[in-house]
């Protein structure tokens, strides 16, 4: 077994292949929705240890940031400081918030380069601080969806960014919770769907929530969700 603790996932999956192990790897934790994007996920523990004959499928438990002698993981600070969004509040933010315009790709670089990016969670957690309950609009797509608890008729939505894929994924891993796609999604007249399921491209606005840095997700409340 090679060592791939601290590790990317498909980095660890790679090493394990190569190690001559042509089977599926069981892997242990990945958020609500488990792992969508293995580039995001680091090996935090290794089943075998390193070293150890390979007689089962290997178990890697993942996580956004693994511990280190009890503490967190600091990220070494970027050459460009600048390109990170400040956590202070944007100047003239106030609790009007419906007096202050909706954020686009177009008139917000900060969105821009969230939403093209692979998920960086210091971007987000920067980005949830400044611009809390503002409005961003976007295109993006149904990455998954499950029951809310035991109800049959709410779920909770992965939303990604861009069109579908079911190989890759950009962008955080936004997060629509308690939802029902009759009553809470208010599409508007423009483009209505008949129904919504997991691969469906979409255009959201929504308002910004709380990024959750231990499970890599992202809240969002949506305000219109049409289908695009």
């Amino acid at each position: 077994m090679p060592d791939v603790t601290g590790k990317r996932l498909d980095v660890a999956k790679s090493d394990v292949k190569r190690a001559g192990f042509q089977d599926d790897v069981e892997v242990l934790g990945g958020g609500v929705f488990g792992v969508v994007n293995e580039s995001s996920w680091e090996v935090c523990e290794q089943t075998p240890a390193p070293g150890e004959p390979l007689t089962a499928a290997p178990r890697l438990t993942v996580g956004r940031e693994c511990k280190k002698d009890g503490a967190k993981q600091t990220k070494t600070p970027s050459a460009s400081p600048s390109d990170k969004p400040s956590s202070q509040p944007e100047a003239g933010d106030s609790a009007t918030a419906k007096a202050v315009p909706t954020l686009t790709v177009k008139n917000n670089p900060e969105l821009a380069k969230l939403l093209r990016s692979p998920q960086d969670d210091e971007l987000a957690t920067a980005f949830a601080a400044k611009y809390a309950d503002r409005t961003i609009e976007f295109d993006g797509n149904l990455g998954a969806m499950q029951h809310h608890g035991n109800q049959k008729t709410r779920y909770d939505m992965l939303i990604l960014a861009g069109d579908f894929s079911e190989d890759s994924a950009i962008g955080p891993n936004f997060r629509f919770v308690d939802i029902s796609p009759v009553l809470d999604l208010h599409p508007t007249a423009k483009n209505v769907p008949d129904s919504i399921s997991v691969g469906d491209n979409l255009h959201v606005v929504a308002r910004v929530g709380e990024f959750n840095e231990q499970a890599g997700t992202w809240e969002l409340e949506p305000i219109h969700v049409d289908s695009r």
